[in-house]
């Protein structure tokens, strides 16, 4: 396969730009559709490193803790995302697990991606299979929704405190953290990997 270090193309509508270079915190806009083209922004592998580490510590205590708690006549009672999904395996609700797994499952993803190729570019070294990870980090960004589920895990609680004694489980904090994190992560710039290592 034959790489073009000095193009760059734009990931919104394709075209193709001689790649420009920019100084500290510059920008450059793709003249066709306006949108970022580059930008000249620091990334800070080791930052990102660190808070992709963080991200996955962050989903391992979403799918093993209590993310609601329910009191029911005395009976205590709680569930983890994991337990809600594998419980909609059962009967007619089986094909809606299939999204509410890929809900959980493609952050994960996302982060375990983004740890390879970075832990690789903090020791200033390209990762095995550099292309194929960061095209499936391209790809996998838009459908990282862990947002969705923190609301959706938001509004049941609301909707079943109207009948129940509902408590917020250690699961629904940290998804919150996780919520945060991968907001935070989305705004890095990994395209600037593409550069060879220096």
């Amino acid at each position: 396969m034959n790489t073009h270090p000095h193009l760059i193309v734009c990931e919104h509508c394709d075209c193709v730009y001689r790649r420009p270079r920019l100084t500290r915190r510059q920008r450059a806009h793709c003249t066709v559709c306006g949108l970022p083209l580059a930008c000249r922004a620091p990334l800070h592998e080791e930052r990102a490193l660190a808070l992709n580490i963080a991200s996955v510590i962050a989903f391992l205590l979403v799918i093993t803790c209590p993310v609601i708690q329910v009191d029911i006549w005395g009976r205590h009672t709680d569930a983890t995302l994991w337990q809600a999904a594998m419980a909609l395996t059962q009967g007619v609700g089986a094909p809606i697990a299939v999204p509410v797994a890929a809900i959980l499952l493609v952050p994960l993803g996302l982060s375990l991606l983004q740890c390879w190729v970075l832990g690789f570019a903090s020791t200033n070294k390209t990762a095995p299979a550099f292309a194929t990870a960061m095209r499936l980090i391209a790809w996998l960004r838009p459908w990282s929704m862990i947002e969705v589920c923190l609301l959706s895990v938001l509004i049941a609680m609301i909707k079943l405190s109207g009948y129940l004694e509902v408590h917020a489980g250690a699961g629904l904090w940290a998804l919150a953290a996780l919520t945060l994190l991968n907001g935070y992560l989305g705004t890095q710039d990994l395209r600037t990997l593409w550069e060879p290592p220096t």
